[in-house]
């Protein structure tokens, strides 16, 4: 698999689950600015046909902060979300309100750097708004012509990462 050096993926053999799917990690932790603190814990395996392949925990490290988070891999095990275990959330999506462009700038900047490693696709954005300390950097996945298309289908249509003043994403994820 010549795309694994280049993507947060982790090889799909049973043998070396384990290995690829830290290797996964290592890679993210090494584009988003954090740092991987122990072993993955509770390393769960679904079905091939589930969207979520895989599920572990990691102790991570960032922005002098140490949590718990919950990793969940694509059935062709690419990182699909990453979250501090109890990160409150208490916001609404999609909301533009980041007017500063230097933020602005190093929020994208951070987000196109992570981006490159998970492959992420959008279709409209960003949308930045603060988040307590953090900011929220939000992407539509759907344009409004594919959401009409949908006639009435439940579309994910977001897809979120949350940046730290200083540049460091510490989550990210697919969902409204």
């Amino acid at each position: 698999m010549a795309a694994f050096e280049q993507r947060c993926v982790a090889a799909s053999s049973d043998s070396a689950e384990k290995a690829a799917l830290t290797k996964a990690v290592d890679q993210l932790c090494s584009l988003a600015g954090m740092t991987r603190l122990q072993a993955l814990q509770k390393i769960e395996s679904r079905p091939t046909n589930e969207y979520v392949r895989y599920k572990a925990e990691a102790c991570l490290a960032a922005d002098g902060r140490t949590s718990k988070y919950i990793i969940r891999f694509h059935s062709k095990t690419q990182v699909i979300h990453f979250m501090p275990e109890h990160f409150d959330l208490d916001i609404s999506l999609g909301g533009d309100t980041l007017k500063d462009s230097q933020l602005r700038a190093k929020c994208l900047e951070a987000v196109a750097k992570v981006n490159r490693g998970l492959g992420w696709k959008w279709a409209v954005g960003p949308s930045i708004q603060r988040l307590g300390p953090n900011f929220i950097v939000t992407f539509e996945t759907v344009t409004a012509a594919q959401q009409k298309k949908a006639k009435g289908a439940i579309l994910d249509p977001y897809v979120s990462f949350v940046v730290t003043r200083r540049g460091i994403v510490i989550g990210g994820f697919w969902g409204s």
